[in-house]
This record gives structure tokens, sequence and C-alpha cells, in this order.
């Protein structure tokens, strides 16, 4: 990703569909720099938060609370505060076993006695954004400031990044997430017994 891309970089892209002006910064004392500067951060952390990407992934091993939870878990862990979704717990795939854990106020509630976590977490730098999520943010960006610039729907701009743009995006995001570690699961006696007598 060249260096340049910046938040104004985005805004630009996304004000560039609409045919509205540039920015020099999301300061300016301009309707566009005004609402882009609104909408930015939230639509950011939604597309973060819609897809495990490469470039917004952190491990961290959690300490656990001192108070036990008052629910039916044994244990609770505080989440980091750059915090956007659960991707792994202790090496199993969290939308693939969500009976494993509960998140709750900030926290994460489970029956394990360690914590360790894969986390899409609240990435910023973004000199670190994939060009294809930039394509899909800048196009998510404009389709919230549409109206309120132009005064026309911008439903056209979200239909572009949910149909389009975004899907590519995560397409080839995935094609470059390939864990070393197998799931504990297929990793277990019972599974690898089972493989081999269907295979015999």
């Amino acid at each position: 990703m060249p260096v340049n891309v910046s938040e104004v970089y985005i805004a630009n892209l996304a004000l560039a569909e609409l045919g509205s002006r540039a920015i020099v910064s999301l300061d300016d004392a301009t309707p566009e720099a005004r609402w882009c500067k609104r909408f930015y951060s939230q639509c950011r952390d939604e597309l973060l938060r819609s897809h495990p990407w490469n470039f917004a992934i952190k491990r961290q091993t959690l300490s656990a609370l001192p108070s036990q939870p008052l629910s039916e878990w044994l244990y609770q862990y505080a989440l980091p505060s750059d915090f956007i979704r659960l991707y792994q717990l202790n090496s199993f795939f969290a939308d693939e076993r969500q009976e494993l854990y509960q998140i709750e106020a900030g926290n994460l509630l489970t029956d394990a006695e360690t914590a360790s976590i894969r986390y899409i977490f609240q990435q910023t730098d973004t000199t670190k954004f994939d060009p294809l999520f930039v394509s899909a943010l800048a196009l998510l960006l404009a389709s919230k400031v549409c109206r309120p610039i132009t005064g026309n729907d911008g439903s056209g701009y979200y239909q572009q990044h949910k149909l389009i743009a975004l899907p590519e995006a995560r397409k080839l995001d995935a094609r470059e997430d390939k864990p070393r570690v197998k799931s504990p699961m297929a990793e277990s006696d019972l599974i690898r017994s089972r493989f081999a007598s269907d295979v015999s």
C-alpha cells in the first residue's frame, strides 16, 4: 500500500465518487470535510468488523479478572481496548464454536482457564490498509455522506460497496489467511480415527 494513503486520501476517493470538491484536511471548514469526519470512523470500524482482515489481526493472552462472572461461566477476561471482533479463542475459530464463550459488557466469559485470542483490532494506521479495503471503505463512506452533501440518495454507492468492492476484498484477503496450526478439533484422536476408518 502506498505510504500516502491517509484518512484524507480515502475521504477524497469518496468525494470523487460524488463529484464533489476535494478537501485538504478533515478539519477543513467545508461541508465535505465536516461530513467525512463525522462518518469516517464509523465506516472504518463497521468494515473492520465485517471480516477478519489480515492487516487488522492481533494475538493476545488475556488475564483473568479476579471476580467470577455472575453467570453460568467460570471465568471472565477483560477484552483489549482496541477490540473489534473475536476471531479465535484458544485456537478454535470463534464463529464456529460460539458455545465456548460469551461477550458481555466488554468482557469475555468462558469456562476456559486460559484465554489466548486472535482478534480484529481497531486498525487506524491507513498505510496498513489493503488497497481493496480502501476502495470498499471509500464507497461505504460515499454512501453515508452522499445525501447530506449532495441531497441525493447514496444507495447506489452502497450497492457498489456491498455487491462488488467488499466481496472482492474479502475473497482475496481470505486467500492469504492460512493458519499453520490446525484446529484442535481436527487434531483430536476421535477425528483422526474416524477419518482413517472412512478411508479404509
